[in-house]
């Protein structure tokens, strides 16, 4: 998705890519939510709890620089840098909380980080430098970081895991017989295929396609 130029694309982002999110999640059983895996040993509601988490320090940020604050970012004891040992502080917090906890913790913070996108001007959105801790970047850039971005993010691991287990869990086709094998197709056949009519090799449609 774009980055978003306005107001306008930065809120249609957000709720959409919230929607599909959701649409995902909702989608997985009660166990397999709760399954390791997604993202390394991390389950589905583990990513969700990581979600949560990073919001909420974002809107603690916001808060300390509204009040003229110039908060250490990510925290005051790791870098930038040192997100992966930051990103296990997190997952150790919530792991041993309830999905339905989580899930309404989730929701909480969307829609908090919803309302305070409404309710910032276009201009203070995307005016660079508006305070220092956002360093070169506009508000927007961070609010979107931390809401559709990471929303994508999360939808595309627990997504492709899912399709992962599924192909696993299938029952194997069985093998076909002599009589149901079929013949390698003929120069006529092939010529029928879009491929070889445009003249593009397969392997190069395959790419297109």
């Amino acid at each position: 998705m774009p980055i978003a130029k306005s107001k306008k694309e930065l809120l249609e982002a957000i709720e959409t890519e919230y929607r599909l999110l959701k649409k995902c999640i909702d989608g997985l059983g009660p166990e397999e939510r709760e399954l390791p895996g997604v993202c390394h040993e991390w389950s589905a509601k583990d990513v969700m709890a990581h979600l949560v988490e990073w919001k909420k320090m974002f809107l603690g940020w916001y808060k300390e620089g509204l009040q003229g604050g110039n908060p250490r970012t990510p925290v005051e004891d790791l870098k930038w840098t040192e997100t992966p040992a930051l990103n296990d502080r997190i997952y150790r917090k919530w792991k041993d909380e309830s999905y339905e906890f989580i899930l309404a913790e989730f929701e909480s913070a969307y829609a908090e980080m919803l309302d305070l996108t409404r309710s910032i001007s276009q201009e203070k959105l995307f005016r660079k430098g508006l305070y220092p801790w956002l360093r070169v970047w506009p508000l927007s850039r961070w609010i979107a970081a931390q809401t559709s971005s990471h929303y994508r993010w999360a939808r595309t691991r627990i997504r492709r895991w899912a399709n992962r287990r599924r192909l696993q869990e299938a029952p194997p086709k069985p093998a076909l017989t002599e009589v149901e094998r079929p013949s390698a197709p003929t120069a006529g056949a092939y010529s029928s295929f879009p491929a070889a009519r445009s003249r593009i090799s397969p392997r190069s449609a395959a790419r297109k396609s």
